[in-house]
């Protein structure tokens, strides 16, 4: 087993290195699944149990990231995957240049690659690892509360594992009430009750990871979708406003273009990012989109009357628009919601 000593990361670009990784793993065909939890949520036995479970289906490599000791790596060893002990050197998480250092170390190939980051519910959850896939470990041992103190960690998940199921008749801790809690901060969340002890729930969790998986050999991800969003910000020319907008449009095979707004000293000739999106698009013979991320340096940047008509032109199906901010969660609504009963190249005269 391998043991590889880490420092944080001195670059002040973490979000572009995390991106440039993403994109350098899908080429391998890695998945990275970055797991976030509490010290003792049962991160390294879910992992275990997975392995057990599909290991003859998919590769699995895994990346334990620690400040000290290797009790976990030589754990996951003995089943028969992959894996290196990453130690932070006092650091309470991975960066994008920690993570691609480890993965390099360990000699990962393909497949699903899993990062089990050091355990707390704070500092991971404010550095992009350079994850495809981010998942939250919540145990029922730890109280149905965490939603409340600890929500920027449920608004950077993909997913929410709520571990030690076998054990809920002994804790107070009511799904219901975390479920309700964790998808108002997150309405995209996907939530798995597991108990990786007895099996329950572990193959609803099992198949999503398989798919996940699958589908990140084509796609990109959501978190690099709201990265070229908040990058776009750069591009704007707003000298009247003073306020950027950015844009990440999707077409449905996961091909992105990008957008800003610029404006002009004759006010009706400013474009929106939403539409030079469109434009940069179309030049590229794209006619078709599925999801549009809108960016902007604080708070919501929803689309205006006349972007959400042309948006409403090329809609494959119906368009997912997200927009948010570096500092405001990310928030989705459907295109039709914001459109009803919208005029479009369906509506014959």
């Amino acid at each position: 087993m391998k043991v590889i000593s880490l420092s944080r990361s001195v670059t002040d670009s973490n979000d572009r290195d995390a991106r440039d990784l993403r994109s350098a793993l899908r080429k391998k065909g890695v998945t990275l699944v970055n797991i976030m939890s509490s010290p003792g949520s049962g991160k390294t036995t879910l992992l275990s149990r997975i392995i057990k479970d599909v290991g003859d289906r998919v590769n699995i490599g895994v990346m334990e990231a620690d400040i000290a000791s290797d009790v976990d790596a030589a754990a996951i060893e003995k089943l028969g995957a992959k894996s290196i002990q990453a130690h932070t050197g006092g650091m309470c998480h991975m960066d994008a240049g920690m993570t691609r250092a480890a993965f390099e170390a360990a000699g990962f190939e393909s497949g699903l690659v899993f990062l089990e980051n050091v355990g707390n519910l704070i500092c991971p959850a404010e550095f992009d690892t350079g994850a495809h896939v981010n998942v939250m470990m919540l145990s029922v041992s730890e109280g149905d509360d965490k939603p409340l103190k600890y929500p920027l960690m449920f608004q950077k998940s993909d997913a929410l594992v709520i571990s030690k199921l076998d054990a809920l008749e002994y804790f107070d801790f009511e799904l219901d009430r975390v479920r309700e809690r964790a998808l108002k901060l997150n309405p995209a969340l996907r939530i798995f009750p597991v108990s990786a002890k007895t099996g329950e729930g572990m193959d609803a969790l099992e198949n999503w990871l398989l798919e996940t998986s699958r589908d990140n050999e084509e796609t990109m991800t959501h978190e690099e979708c709201i990265s070229l969003a908040l990058e776009a910000l750069n591009n704007s020319y707003s000298p009247y406003s003073h306020f950027r907008v950015g844009a990440c449009l999707l077409t449905p095979e996961g091909e992105a273009f990008t957008g800003a707004n610029f404006e002009n000293a004759s006010f009706g000739a400013t474009i929106c990012a939403e539409r030079c999106a469109v434009g940069n698009a179309i030049a590229h013979s794209r006619r078709s989109f599925s999801k549009i991320y809108i960016s902007c340096d604080s708070g919501y940047a929803w689309p205006c009357g006349i972007c959400r008509q042309v948006l409403n032109e090329f809609s494959s199906g119906d368009m997912e628009v997200w927009v948010g901010s570096k500092d405001s969660p990310w928030q989705m609504k459907h295109l039709s919601e914001m459109l009803p009963n919208g005029f479009g190249p369906g509506i014959s005269g």
